[in-house]
């Protein structure tokens, strides 16, 4: 495998073309706890426990429905779905800042939602967006064509059984984690966790790591209609890390950008990884064959295709038309 190191130059990238997570302890930092009494506007006293809406230093406890529009604010963190069934709707012009984790379905037989609407924006400072917690727990994250920065990102609890973990990208959304860890599927017994990244929705981190053994764990990820997936990762061959033997990842269609390899031999070496996830399995496909999801795997820095994209209905990239999907390396 080709060694993948240094900074990447502008107009020095060239890309490889493809045709057709490590678990994080969350420790939030105890402000006030400031529970919602009622569903309302996240920016309204009477909306939270005596009249005070959640501050810098405070966690705000969601437990019915609140909505944000307009409002740009920072706290501590939020926990949705703690003593009761909760969701965070954000829309256009709404700014949320956490400086440390917040819990998406946080207590054992609730749900969380968190939706993050076109012209919304939520940032994560230091701390990692956990979706699920407990047993018997569901949450469920929607980028609905806003935007997330985030320094961690899990989805599961390894240690507790039949939760639900659900990330859905969207509507031209984006996430980007950038933190030091991976994007972790950390998913208990009898338990799934499922990333959706379609309609011109991109995802950015530095690798998936399906982080389980537990038995009866359903692990997937799935790209398509337009979507782009970008991992940053400086070994590209670590830009999966299939711990449990379930796990997969669904090209459809779209987008994969592996950033990570500087020369031809370090793409050939990537090469033989890529097909043996095809061959095991674990890189898979409704649309492809595994000859065809094979035959994606292109280096354009050393065939100097031009690539040139489709009509943004079909979501596909195309080389020579062939559909593809990139790996960015870079060349010295």
């Amino acid at each position: 495998m080709g060694s993948c190191r240094g900074k990447i130059k502008k107009g020095n990238m060239k890309k490889i073309i493809l045709t057709g997570l490590i678990a994080v302890s969350v420790q939030m930092a105890q402000g006030a706890l400031i529970t919602n009494i009622t569903s309302g506007v996240w920016g309204s006293g009477s909306t939270w426990v005596g009249g005070v809406v959640p501050g810098a230093a405070d966690v705000g406890v969601i437990n019915s429905n609140i909505t944000s529009s307009s409002v740009e604010t920072s706290v501590d963190g939020f926990r949705i779905g703690s003593t009761a069934n909760g969701s965070l709707v954000m829309s256009s012009g709404s700014r949320i800042t956490t400086t440390n984790g917040i819990f998406v379905g946080q207590v054992a037989g609730r749900t969380g939602t968190f939706v993050i609407g076109s012209g919304a924006v939520y940032s994560n400072a230091a701390g990692v967006v956990r979706i699920t917690n407990a047993k018997n727990t569901t949450g469920i994250m929607t980028v609905d064509g806003g935007k997330v920065y985030t320094f961690g990102l899990m989805l599961g609890a390894s240690t507790v059984t039949n939760n639900t973990a659900k990330l859905i990208l969207t509507n031209g959304a984006s996430l980007t984690q950038f933190g030091s860890t991976a994007l972790t599927m950390n998913t208990g017994t009898n338990s799934s966790s499922d990333i959706l990244i379609y309609k011109d929705s991109t995802l950015i981190t530095r690798n998936i790591d399906f982080n389980t053994t537990s038995p009866g764990a359903k692990q997937n990820v799935s790209i398509f209609d337009g979507a782009k997936l970008t991992l940053t990762a400086s070994d590209e061959s670590v830009a999966f890390v299939f711990t449990h033997p379930d796990a997969k990842v669904w090209y459809e269609g779209g987008t994969i950008i592996f950033e990570g390899c500087n020369s031809g031999a370090g793409f050939a070496a990537f090469t033989n990884v890529w097909n043996g996830w095809v061959d095991s399995g674990k890189v898979d496909s409704a649309k492809y064959s595994d000859a065809q999801l094979k035959q994606k795997l292109i280096f354009d820095g050393v065939h100097n295709y031009a690539v040139v994209p489709e009509p943004v209905a079909l979501g596909l990239f195309i080389i020579g038309g062939m559909s593809v999907i990139l790996i960015r390396c870079q060349l010295w």
